[in-house]
């Protein structure tokens, strides 16, 4: 939300004419959403949204702060969504199945060494059972 600043009215229509939004907002909210997103990869948007959402605010707010004459007088900015295309999207579900996946490889292949120890460790016990036996037997000749 914001307003233009009443005591530079005739200032700012003569310098930005009646299109000042086009000229002073919609830049910098562009240039500042595109630079702080910019920061994020499309994993960590939807997760990092409150701290997009203030420096966004942060970003919007010294930038037109620091406007010549302080043509505008900002209230509030608002995050509403976070919108990703389609094809991001996808990219990130795949990317989570792949890390699931392989997750998944990594448990199984731990599991796999687990049981070859517990299986090495049943041979050794039944080899020294053997082993043991049969000097049992021996001495008893």
């Amino acid at each position: 939300q914001y307003r233009l600043n009443p005591l530079q009215v005739p200032q700012t229509i003569a310098t930005w004419s009646l299109n000042w939004e086009n000229k002073i907002i919609d830049p910098v909210v562009r240039d500042v959403v595109r630079s702080v997103v910019g920061k994020y990869t499309a994993e960590e948007l939807p997760t990092n949204r409150n701290t997009i959402a203030a420096q966004i605010e942060e970003g919007i707010r010294k930038t037109i702060e620091a406007q010549p004459n302080e043509p505008v007088e900002l209230r509030a900015v608002q995050l509403r969504e976070i919108i990703l295309p389609s094809k991001v999207k996808e990219q990130i579900e795949r990317v989570q199945i792949a890390k699931q996946e392989a997750e998944r490889t990594k448990y199984e292949v731990e599991r796999a060494n687990q049981e070859a120890l517990k299986k090495a460790a049943l041979a050794e016990g039944e080899a020294n059972a053997t082993i043991i036996s049969a000097k049992g037997k021996a001495m008893a000749v």
